[in-house]
């Protein structure tokens, strides 16, 4: 969890470094097409390509829950 903490940071980082020139919706579809490009072309199979991508986005919608929780 430690290093995947850390690469979210390291991407956090890029998209602030990012923000005056990419707006967000930009930002958004170029990672998830990226990120979708790269499971299909790494897992061992489509299915776990897919089910990781799922994994990723309702990971994502529980922490932004978080975030609003504590706002």
């Amino acid at each position: 969890q430690e290093n995947i903490n850390a690469y979210r940071h390291t991407l956090l980082a890029i998209t602030d470094l990012a923000s005056d020139a990419v707006p967000a919706h930009e930002q958004i579809f170029a990672g998830i097409s990226y990120f979708t490009h790269m499971a299909h072309g790494c897992a061992p199979s489509s299915k776990v390509a897919e089910d990781t991508i799922n994994a990723g986005i309702e990971y994502g919608k529980e922490l932004h829950a978080e975030d609003m929780e504590d706002e």
